[in-house]
């Protein structure tokens, strides 16, 4: 019951422009059990004036031992952006707000996706920063006990 996945968001560049035109873009990995729970871990990134900003994401699916969990889902989650050079780290830490229904248990095959709000990151200075490499980007994505 591992708590940890690294994450390679390919075609940043793309995920970006998408934002710029449209708003919004979405970054969705693959079905995957963390902790019990079977989700999609993500990013989303928005359009907010002329910059864009990174958000935690999480879409939750009906999983094979739901009935052994507790609902709703309530585990912080922690999104680490890693330097591919070794040159830090950006960290947001997110709490899911458990009145809302996205982190019930699943009676669909999946919950409607949510993004936290808090603690988003500023795309422009993760690229100044260096945080992106190849035109991907590299994160590691947490839910703590």
């Amino acid at each position: 019951r591992c708590g940890t996945l690294l994450l390679s968001v390919k075609k940043f560049q793309s995920l970006e422009d998408t934002a710029m035109r449209e708003g919004w873009a979405v970054y969705e990995y693959e079905r995957v059990y963390l902790r019990g729970y079977c989700m999609s871990p993500g990013i989303q990134l928005r359009k907010e004036g002329d910059s864009l900003t990174l958000y935690v994401r999480l879409v939750l699916h009906k999983g094979d031992i739901d009935y052994a969990l507790p609902w709703p889902f309530e585990h912080k989650i922690k999104q680490t952006i890693i330097h591919p050079k070794g040159g830090g780290e950006r960290v947001s830490e997110v709490k899911p707000l458990c009145s809302l229904g996205f982190y019930a248990k699943p009676k669909a095959a999946s919950n409607c996706p949510v993004s936290f709000t808090g603690r988003p990151l500023d795309v422009k200075v993760l690229i100044s920063d260096g945080f992106l490499e190849n035109d991907q980007l590299r994160a590691k994505w947490e839910v703590l006990l």
